[in-house]
């Protein structure tokens, strides 16, 4: 689908069209316009022509739809990774028992062969 930049009454510059899919520049773009707006919006009560909440709210989707057209459809949202984590914790404790657990298995073979060796020597 694409993406239509959002107007605006009070003559920024929107962006050019953008590429599909959108390029890291079309982001760059979408986010200066988002920028822009929001500065001239925090001028609201000096500007006349200052852009409104909802023009506002408009262009911020719109950049926001842009980024999200520019992220690769395989890529992990940013939540994933921490929700990853704290999923595996418990896993890597139960591995990490039995890591200690083998351990302790290796050293009491190498105890048990070191009394062999000793009954041996007898």
């Amino acid at each position: 689908m694409a993406l239509v930049v959002p107007g605006n009454h009070s003559d920024i510059i929107p962006p050019p069209p953008l590429q599909n899919p959108p390029t890291i520049e079309d982001v760059g773009r979408a986010r200066l316009y988002e920028t822009n707006m929001n500065l001239l919006h925090l001028q609201r009560g000096t500007l006349a022509n200052a852009p409104t909440d909802a023009e506002c709210g408009e262009v911020a989707r719109y950049a926001l739809a842009v980024v999200a057209q520019h992220a690769p459809a395989d890529a992990a949202p940013a939540w994933f990774n921490g929700a990853l984590q704290v999923a595996l914790q418990p896993i890597l404790h139960e591995v990490q028992g039995l890591r200690n657990g083998v351990q302790d298995l290796c050293n009491d073979v190498q105890g048990l062969r070191k009394g062999v060796q000793g009954l041996r020597n007898e």
